[in-house]
Protein backbone atom coordinates (compact mmCIF):
# COMPACT_ATOMS: atom_id res chain seq x y z
CA UNK A 1 0.00 0.00 0.00
CA UNK A 2 2.61 2.47 0.83
CA UNK A 3 4.83 1.36 -2.33
CA UNK A 4 1.46 2.90 -4.58
CA UNK A 5 1.32 6.04 -2.43
CA UNK A 6 5.03 6.30 -3.15
CA UNK A 7 4.72 5.65 -6.69
CA UNK A 8 1.53 7.32 -6.92
CA UNK A 9 3.84 10.96 -5.03
CA UNK A 10 7.08 9.93 -7.05
CA UNK A 11 4.64 10.39 -10.34
CA UNK A 12 3.15 13.58 -9.48
CA UNK A 13 6.45 15.23 -8.92
CA UNK A 14 7.37 14.01 -12.21
CA UNK A 15 4.82 15.77 -14.20
CA UNK A 16 5.30 18.73 -11.37
CA UNK A 17 9.20 19.37 -13.06
CA UNK A 18 7.80 19.01 -16.62
CA UNK A 19 5.08 21.65 -15.37
CA UNK A 20 7.65 23.81 -13.70
CA UNK A 21 9.97 23.21 -16.52
CA UNK A 22 7.44 24.22 -19.46
CA UNK A 23 6.64 27.20 -17.16
CA UNK A 24 9.70 28.70 -16.23
CA UNK A 25 10.39 29.04 -20.17
CA UNK A 26 12.71 26.07 -20.41
CA UNK A 27 12.52 23.72 -23.66
CA UNK A 28 12.49 20.78 -22.68
CA UNK A 29 13.75 17.83 -25.55
CA UNK A 30 12.28 14.57 -26.54
CA UNK A 31 15.55 12.91 -25.39
CA UNK A 32 15.18 14.56 -21.92
CA UNK A 33 11.67 13.13 -21.85
CA UNK A 34 12.54 9.49 -22.81
CA UNK A 35 15.63 9.65 -20.34
CA UNK A 36 12.69 10.51 -17.59
CA UNK A 37 10.70 7.75 -19.51
CA UNK A 38 13.45 4.98 -19.11
CA UNK A 39 14.10 6.00 -15.79
CA UNK A 40 10.81 5.38 -14.64
CA UNK A 41 10.82 2.01 -16.67
CA UNK A 42 14.51 1.05 -14.89
CA UNK A 43 12.77 1.57 -11.58
CA UNK A 44 9.11 -0.05 -12.43
CA UNK A 45 11.37 -3.50 -13.58
CA UNK A 46 13.47 -3.21 -10.35
CA UNK A 47 10.49 -3.02 -8.22
CA UNK A 48 8.79 -6.28 -10.09
CA UNK A 49 11.81 -8.01 -9.85
CA UNK A 50 12.06 -7.63 -5.93
CA UNK A 51 8.67 -8.54 -5.95
CA UNK A 52 9.12 -11.60 -7.97
CA UNK A 53 11.75 -12.79 -6.12
CA UNK A 54 9.78 -12.58 -3.14
CA UNK A 55 6.91 -14.36 -4.09
CA UNK A 56 10.01 -17.29 -5.23
CA UNK A 57 11.24 -17.24 -1.91
CA UNK A 58 7.52 -17.50 -0.61
CA UNK A 59 6.74 -20.44 -2.77
CA UNK A 60 10.42 -21.72 -1.99
CA UNK A 61 9.39 -21.69 2.08
CA UNK A 62 5.57 -23.52 1.32
CA UNK A 63 7.44 -26.19 -1.00
CA UNK A 64 9.46 -26.15 2.34
CA UNK A 65 7.23 -26.38 4.69
CA UNK A 66 4.66 -28.88 2.68
CA UNK A 67 7.76 -31.50 2.75
CA UNK A 68 8.52 -31.02 6.55
CA UNK A 69 4.63 -31.72 7.41
CA UNK A 70 4.58 -34.95 4.82
CA UNK A 71 7.34 -36.17 6.41
CA UNK A 72 5.71 -34.81 10.22
CA UNK A 73 2.34 -36.90 9.48
CA UNK A 74 4.37 -40.08 8.11
CA UNK A 75 5.99 -40.56 11.42
CA UNK A 76 2.91 -39.91 13.18
CA UNK A 77 0.81 -42.66 11.08
CA UNK A 78 3.50 -44.98 11.08
CA UNK A 79 3.65 -44.16 15.19
CA UNK A 80 0.10 -44.88 15.71
CA UNK A 81 0.68 -48.54 13.53
CA UNK A 82 3.20 -49.45 15.97
CA UNK A 83 1.41 -48.73 18.95
CA UNK A 84 -1.58 -50.61 17.59
CA UNK A 85 0.58 -53.59 16.48
CA UNK A 86 2.12 -53.49 19.82
CA UNK A 87 -1.58 -53.35 21.25
CA UNK A 88 -2.48 -56.76 19.41
CA UNK A 89 0.71 -58.37 20.43
CA UNK A 90 0.32 -58.08 23.54
CA UNK A 91 -3.04 -59.05 24.16
CA UNK A 92 -2.01 -62.03 22.24
CA UNK A 93 0.76 -62.86 24.51
CA UNK A 94 -1.03 -62.23 27.85
CA UNK A 95 -4.26 -64.48 26.60
CA UNK A 96 -2.06 -67.01 25.83
CA UNK A 97 -1.34 -68.55 29.17
CA UNK A 98 -4.58 -67.89 30.30
CA UNK A 99 -5.77 -69.99 27.31
CA UNK A 100 -3.11 -72.75 28.28
CA UNK A 101 -4.23 -72.75 31.90
CA UNK A 102 -7.96 -72.71 30.98
CA UNK A 103 -7.20 -76.27 28.58
CA UNK A 104 -5.50 -77.83 31.55
CA UNK A 105 -8.40 -77.13 34.12
CA UNK A 106 -10.49 -78.59 31.90
CA UNK A 107 -8.26 -81.81 30.62
CA UNK A 108 -8.39 -82.20 34.87
CA UNK A 109 -11.72 -81.84 35.32
CA UNK A 110 -12.50 -84.55 32.81
CA UNK A 111 -10.16 -86.59 34.31
CA UNK A 112 -11.49 -86.03 37.37
CA UNK A 113 -15.14 -86.82 36.43
CA UNK A 114 -14.16 -90.33 34.82
CA UNK A 115 -12.38 -91.17 38.01
CA UNK A 116 -15.27 -90.27 40.00
CA UNK A 117 -17.27 -92.04 37.51
CA UNK A 118 -15.11 -95.57 37.58
CA UNK A 119 -15.27 -95.30 41.35
CA UNK A 120 -19.46 -95.33 41.58
CA UNK A 121 -18.90 -98.74 40.42
CA UNK A 122 -17.67 -99.41 43.00
CA UNK A 123 -18.98 -97.86 45.82
CA UNK A 124 -23.05 -97.23 45.64
CA UNK A 125 -23.24 -94.16 47.78
CA UNK A 126 -21.22 -92.41 45.82
CA UNK A 127 -23.32 -93.33 42.67
CA UNK A 128 -25.93 -92.11 44.73
CA UNK A 129 -24.02 -88.55 45.19
CA UNK A 130 -23.31 -88.58 40.89
CA UNK A 131 -27.11 -89.39 39.78
CA UNK A 132 -28.39 -86.34 42.19
CA UNK A 133 -25.95 -84.06 40.64
CA UNK A 134 -26.56 -85.34 37.47
CA UNK A 135 -23.28 -86.21 36.67
CA UNK A 136 -24.15 -90.14 36.41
Amino acid sequence: MKKKYLLFIFVCLLFLTQITTLLSGEEVTNEQILNEIRADRRINETKFEAIDQRFESVEQSIRDLKSYMLAGFAILFAGMFALIGFVIWDRRSAIAPVQRESKHLAEEEETTRKILIEYSHIEPKMAKILKQFHLL
